[in-house]
């Protein structure tokens, strides 16, 4: 069994997420803070992450493992997959493991996964259909929310015990990791049903989805929002508003950001002794470094020196 509990930064947030898989892309200005709880066995993952900027989230859930996700009370939206994730939904993780969603700062959520068949056994025992057949294949479920209160409020201690240094006994806290825990999500999902859409899928969704993977395809050759669109088939008009409704900036600064976050990561894997930081900010179209360094500084509140440094 392992815990751990850290106030870390944006370069050790996605080593220091045991068992997954995350590349983030911060969206916002400013320095990243975080902090986060993370106690796992070897059948189950808890963890209590809070962020304090715009970030796009990417990557995988814990390889082997169902996993699921709920917003404290406390937390700002959040939206996985073009949906709003509400305060009463619980968010179940699809088996390929992908994460596609954006969190604005103040979010604060929970984590949890589990083996796949842990919780057959623990549904078995209750008396339970499979999980597939408790949420009927949906990613996302609204739950009563004097239910999610309570499995919120148990989170809450349980991790609040653990990093304020006072977690139960070791056997008594895999107990409750692996059996009472199980049994109050399944409990809660039981009565769960599919939530509505988010009000701008479809024409903005596809939007988003198509000038997204334009973009990635693009592996950080210089596009234009003019292509974007048309990639999309709407108007730049269109693709504005999806932009800003979907993560709060425009086209255009999703564009920068993206570019400025790769640069960020060459930097960091770079040799300070053998690399300029123009040749790693024209590599990411960047040609005005006196803008490039304003832009770097705005964003991650460091120069890009000073990351190639720390390198």
């Amino acid at each position: 069994m392992t815990i751990s509990e850290r106030s870390i930064d944006f370069d050790d947030f996605a080593a220091a997420a045991r068992g997954w898989d995350l590349d983030f892309r911060q969206l916002d200005s400013g320095p990243f803070e975080a902090n986060m709880v993370q106690i796992a066995t070897d059948s189950v993952n808890v963890g209590h992450a809070t962020m304090n900027r715009l970030l796009d989230q990417r990557g995988a859930t814990p390889a082997g493992l169902r996993t699921f996700a709920l917003l404290s009370e406390a937390s700002s939206p959040w939206v996985w997959r073009h949906q709003d994730v509400l305060q009463d939904a619980l968010l179940i993780y699809p088996t390929d493991r992908e994460i596609h969603g954006v969190s604005r700062p103040g979010y604060d959520a929970f984590a949890l996964a589990f083996s796949e068949d842990l919780l057959a056994d623990v549904a078995s025992e209750m008396g339970l259909p499979d999980l597939d057949a408790i949420t009927g294949g949906s990613e996302m479920l609204r739950c009563d929310p004097l239910a999610m209160l309570g499995l919120r409020s148990w989170l809450g201690t349980l991790c609040a015990a653990v990093s304020g240094g006072a977690a139960p006994a070791a056997d008594r806290l895999r107990y409750a990791l692996e059996q009472d825990l199980p049994r109050r999500l399944l409990e809660t999902l039981q009565g769960g049903r599919v939530t509505e859409a988010y009000a701008s899928a479809g024409v903005r969704r596809t939007a988003i989805q198509r000038s997204q993977g334009f973009v990635d395809a693009a592996g950080g050759h210089p596009v234009t929002v003019r292509e974007m669109a048309g990639v999309a088939g709407v108007s730049e008009r269109t693709l504005q508003y999806a932009y800003l409704e979907y993560y709060g900036v425009s086209p255009n600064a999703y564009l920068r950001e993206v570019r400025l976050n790769h640069a960020r990561t060459e930097l960091k894997q770079s040799d300070p002794r053998t690399t300029r930081v123009a040749d790693v900010a024209n590599r990411w179209g960047f040609w005005h470094m006196g803008q490039f360094a304003k832009d770097y500084r705005r964003l991650f509140d460091v120069r890009p020196s000073e990351t190639l440094k720390a390198s």
